[in-house]
């Protein structure tokens, strides 16, 4: 896919490919490995026709056993009359996997001709060596093959190994032979050593065999197997036939968990697997042993009979905080049962305080009340999941070392591993020296502490040899599983990129390698993290960029840490790489706490903890301008904002609401933008003409993106007549005003004390508040209490707390189109904010029933100040409550109230800070707008409704915070959001 148009179809890949081959016979290798993948079309036929052999159920594992055709006396004899391999082989050159099935004997077969003479070559795909030669050179034929009756190798049942020589020369031949066998492998009786064979004569010598449970089991098609290894001389020619197969039990036992997490003293039934393996039906026995318990369980199983059984335990964990349960099988024979492999199943305490270690087969666990991490002790890679769960998390820690970096035989290191523990954590240390780069002693540590939801992993190399070693690693931490657990499933991913948290999609691959910041002095932030789908819980990787060199992301995730590159002295070590795994936190914030405590070590600002590091989409689009006036065109511009430089190549469709054209400027709703032409920042000017008969004032540009992905992006906008708000002041009951009227709504501000909004009625005369104005009364909980919509300012502590209302001067304000009245306060009745000066503005359009409110809060002293800002809204549709309903969103549900005396208050919502009271078409609705940290709650009963605004702040030294909150009048339900957006002050 990488190759550039002017170098194909020059034979660089066929020359390359042709010249490692040619390498790898001088070097004496016997074989040479690839891996591509199964779409690579125009690739694969190449590969074959060099000799490379796919091995099925692998994606793609491909070997060439070329080179070790070129050390074997017999085949090499053949290559000195005919050298040009490449041209005589004779192959099939299919997009699939290979492989060929002879009496029973999985093979790859090579073939070669030229004139009158061929050879064909099997190669035992268990084995990975020679096992058949079958060749005519000249006039002579000769054929040597080793076969078993089954490459299924099964402990306790008989199977047959047989060595078949064919003569086909004029002259009688004399071979030698030896046969090796494996450990655990038992023939019923000895092979000749010597064997004759007449001209024209075909020989077969077979022997039965058995194998034990001392025999090392099967593992993949990526390692070859167990293998019987047969020297055969012929005169001066002495070669080697090598034949494998899968050794496993008769019968096994297992279980689908890593572990089982158990109550000490409590009775419980464990089930564990049991099956058949064979083509027959056996019958025996399973012995069983722990701490606890002891005995036998007798079983009968139809041939390839997969079953199982049940486990009564009573476990007694007193000190130890792990068991075993070791089982035994064995089968019955003639002769007395024979025995199979054991399997240990570990068992660990259900306990707050669990920590403890565990070993499994080739695997290790570390586990405490929350977190089991496994680590494989071939290949060194590590896993991470629940403990309650064994569905991984998609994490898993692998390392190569280099320069250079590929596929290397390290990928299957045997790791040693030790480990030490105190009352409260376990470290687990893995250790292996390098085949790749000898001298390179590889080091990794694993830390898990008691009831943490973190997994700390770093790694080093040590130079065991008397010679300098340059080194570097790659630290690897994505797993590319298809997910089918939802509770690990990915729902959101969170990257910190600059100074902002951009969440996107999990399939979205923007945020990849490519387009993402590489150099770790880049990454101001250290972690990436996920939203899972299960529980909403938050889990990531968190890393220490010391000694790091280069950082990979795929789709917003780390995917790898590549370190420097540094040349360590004999005896001195080198840290590559250090990161922790912490998972299921609660929030992003509480995850993003945890890499500030472990790594960061940065002052995070008080309001910042409390409401996290602002958030952006990976994908954004906004207006220049959103406020748009009927019965003029308008000239805007759509900014498409990435948060990185990915190319999306496409057509943009412009849609707007009734009574409203739009279009871009060339006078079409469609525009293709190429790749070339696409930015980071993409600027689209459009142009909009809202018409006259335009009721409503708030609208929206809908702008549908059709390329790579579908995309739809909502612009909300404000409609305002060309009406103007009036300000003025005017007396009310004896007391100051100013009175805000923009044509559709009219109020009054309260300018000498409370800094109230009062007196709010639309055109058509409908009223949305209640007030004492100017009294001041106790009213249902709250005491002095003015109403309409009513500022307060305190501390957390002073919440339950009621101050006399704070003498305000107020002022008509501007800010662009947005007009209406600004009431100032400098604090005198609350102790702790005395001499704090807060501001409350209220800001409209003309002709629209919208209302803001910013609060700003100034201080003036030299320490923080932690106050809480109230918004009190003494809601009364048209004077009656007994007919309004009352909407407010829950996490999980939207919760809706009609008018009764049973008192209740909703809980606060940061995520969807709204309220709405309606009674049929007249509706007033509160909320915050879009990124302002503030929550509503509603308090209810026979005397009052009241909508509360709230944010809890804390204000630095000598600096400002501000919170934008807002009033929609009757807006229906699903314009809330739109409202929320369009009135904030820095439109996006």
């Amino acid at each position: 896919l990488g190759v550039i148009s002017r170098a194909k179809g020059k034979k660089y890949g066929k020359n390359l490919l042709l010249k490692t081959l040619e390498k790898a016979i001088e070097e004496n290798i016997e074989r040479v490995d690839l891996h591509t993948w199964s779409g690579n079309l125009k690739a694969m036929p190449l590969y074959k026709k060099i000799g490379m052999f796919w091995v099925p159920e692998t994606s793609v594992y491909m070997q060439d056993y070329i080179p070790l055709l070129h050390q074997n006396d017999l085949t090499e004899e053949w290559f000195d009359v005919h050298p040009d391999w490449y041209r005589s082989q004779r192959r099939d050159l299919k997009q699939e996997p290979d492989g060929l099935t002879v009496e029973g004997m999985k093979i790859y077969r090579y073939r070669f001709e030229e004139g009158e003479d061929w050879m064909e070559v099997d190669i035992d795909r268990y084995g990975w060596g020679i096992t058949g030669i079958k060749r005519k050179l000249d006039d002579e034929k000769i054929t040597v093959k080793a076969r078993v009756d089954s490459h299924n190798f099964h402990m306790g049942i008989e199977n047959r190994y047989t060595l078949m020589i064919e003569n086909g020369t004029s002259e009688e031949k004399e071979l030698s032979l030896g046969v090796n066998k494996f450990e655990g492998l038992k023939f019923e009786d000895s092979f000749p050593s010597e064997v004759k064979i007449g001209e024209g004569e075909t020989k077969k010598i077979s022997r039965e065999f058995l194998v034990s449970k001392k025999a090392k089991t099967y593992e993949s098609n990526q390692k070859s197997s167990e293998t019987i290894d047969t020297t055969i001389k012929i005169g001066d020619k002495e070669f080697e036939l090598t034949t494998g197969g899968k050794v496993e039990p008769a019968v096994e036992v297992g279980s689908q968990r890593d572990m089982h997490q158990l109550f000490s003293d409590q009775k419980t039934d464990l089930y564990f697997d049991l099956k058949n393996n064979t083509e027959k039906r056996l019958s025996g026995k399973v012995e069983f042993n722990s701490d606890d318990s002891e005995g036998t369980i007798d079983f009968e199983l139809e041939k390839k009979e997969s079953s199982g059984f049940k486990m009564p335990v009573e476990p007694h964990f007193e000190d130890r905080k792990i068991d075993y349960i070791e089982f035994t099988p064995s089968v019955h024979k003639e002769d007395g049962p024979f025995l199979m492999e054991s399997y240990s199943h570990p068992v660990v305490e259900d306990s707050f305080d669990l920590i403890a270690l565990a070993k499994k087969e080739d695997e290790v666990f570390l586990v405490n009340d929350q977190i089991k991490v496994k680590a494989e002790l071939e290949g060194g890679n590590i896993k991470v999941s629940e403990l309650t769960r064994d569905s991984e998390l998609p994490f898993e820690i692998s390392q190569q070392i280099g320069p250079p970096f590929g596929r290397t035989p390290d990928s299957t290191l045997e790791y040693d591993h030790e480990f030490t523990e105190d009352e409260d954590e376990v470290v687990l240390t893995l250790k292996a020296e390098s085949i790749y780069k000898p001298g390179a002693l590889i080091k990794k540590h694993l830390k898990l502490k008691k009831r943490s939801n973190e997994v700390e992993f770093w790694s080093e190399i040590e130079n065991v040899s008397d010679e300098d070693l340059e080194c570097a690693a790659k630290t690897n931490t994505r797993k590319w599983d298809f997910q089918t657990e939802p509770y690990q499933a990915k729902a959101r991913i969170y990257t910190p990129l600059k100074d902002h948290i951009v969440e996107s999609d999990p399939v979205i691959d923007m945020l990849s390698s490519t387009m993402m910041p590489k150099d770790p002095d880049e990454w101001e932030e250290t972690w990436t993290a996920y939203e899972d789908f299960g529980d909403s819980a938050v889990s990531g990787i968190i890393w220490d960029d010391e000694n790091l060199e280069k950082v990979k992301m795929a789709r917003g995730l780390l995917e790898e840490l590549k370190s420097k590159t540094e040349k360590v002295d004999p005896r001195e070590k080198f840290k590559t790489s250090h990161l922790w795994l912490s998972v299921k936190k609660p929030s992003l914030n509480s995850f993003r706490q945890t890499w500030n405590r472990l790594v960061g070590k940065r002052e995070i600002k008080p309001n910042e903890r409390s409401y996290g590091k602002h958030r952006r989409k990976h994908i954004e689009a906004c207006l220049d301008e959103n406020i748009l006036e009927v019965g003029e065109r308008h000239h805007r511009k759509i900014t498409i904002d990435k948060a990185v430089d990915y190319p999306m190549p496409g057509q943009y469709t412009l849609k707007a609401s009734d009574h409203m054209e739009i279009s871009f400027t060339d006078g079409r709703r469609t525009k293709e933008v190429s790749k070339e032409k696409d930015e980071k920042e993409l600027i689209l000017p459009i142009d909009i003409d809202v018409k006259k008969e335009l009721k409503t004032y708030l609208g929206t540009v809908n702008l549908h993106f059709s390329g790579e992905r579908e995309l739809d992006f909502e612009l909300p906008l404000i409609i305002t007549k060309d009406d103007k708000v009036v300000v003025e002041p005017e007396k009310k009951k004896g007391e100051r005003v100013l009175r805000v009227d923009n044509g559709e709504i009219e109020f009054e501000v309260l300018d000498n004390f409370g800094g109230n909004l009062i007196g709010l009625k639309t055109s058509e005369g409908n009223t949305y508040l209640a007030d004492s104005f100017p009294e001041t009364k106790p009213k249902s909980w709250f005491e002095n209490l003015v109403g309409g919509i009513e500022p307060r300012f305190m501390t957390p502590e002073d919440i339950y707390s009621f101050f006399e209302t704070e003498k305000v001067s107020s002022e008509k304000v501007s800010e662009g189109r947005w007009k209406g009245v600004k009431a100032d306060y400098e604090i005198q009745e609350n102790d702790y904010l005395r001499a704090q000066r807060f501001s409350v503005k209220y800001l409209t359009l003309p002709g629209t029933k919208l209302i803001k409110i910013r609060i700003t809060h100034d201080n003036p002293k030299d320490g923080e100040v932690n106050w809480l800002g109230e918004i009190f809204m003494d809601v009364s549709l048209n004077g009656e409550l007994e007919e309004t309903t009352v909407e407010s969103p829950g996490k999980y549900e939207n919760w809706s109230w009609s008018h009764q005396n049973q008192q209740f208050v909703t809980p606060a919502n940061i995520e969807e800070p709204v309220f709405r009271f309606s009674d049929g078409d007249i509706s007033l609705s509160g909320f915050a707008l879009k990124n302002s940290p503030a929550f509503p709650s509603v308090i209810c009963n026979k005397e009052i409704h009241m909508g509360i605004l709230a944010s809890n702040m804390i204000c630095p030294p000598h600096q400002k915070e501000q919170i934008e909150l807002g009033i929609a009048l009757d807006i229906p339900e699903q314009d809330i959001d739109k409202a929320r957006k369009a009135m904030k002050s820095k439109y996006k």
